[in-house]
C-alpha cells in the first residue's frame, strides 16, 4: 500500500510536470509564431523599400548620363555645322 501511495504521487508530479511542460510549449510556440509574422512583415518591407531606392537611384544616374550624351551630342552637331559653314565659305 506505501508503494501504491508512493507511486501515485509520482504520476502526480509527473502529470504536473508535463501539464506545465505543455503549457510552456505552447506559450513559445505561440511567441515565435508571432515572431516570425513580424520578422517576414519587416523582410517585405525593407524589400519594398530597397527595391524603391534602388530604382530611384537607377533613374537618377539614367537621367544624369543622358543630360551628359545630350551635351555632347549639341556640341557635336554645332562643330559639325560650323565645318560644313567653313567648307562652304572655301
Amino acid at each position: 500500500m506505501c508503494y501504491s501511495k508512493f507511486s501515485a504521487d509520482k504520476l502526480v508530479i509527473l502529470e504536473k510536470a508535463l501539464t506545465s511542460t505543455i503549457h510552456n510549449t505552447e506559450v513559445d510556440f505561440d511567441r515565435s509564431d508571432a515572431a516570425y509574422g513580424t520578422s517576414l512583415t519587416q523582410i517585405i518591407i525593407i524589400v519594398v523599400i530597397g527595391t524603391l531606392v534602388a530604382i530611384f537611384l537607377g533613374l537618377i544616374i539614367a537621367i544624369g548620363i543622358s543630360r551628359q550624351i545630350k551635351k555632347q551630342l549639341k556640341m557635336y552637331q554645332l562643330q559639325l555645322r560650323n565645318q560644313l559653314l567653313v567648307q562652304r565659305k572655301y
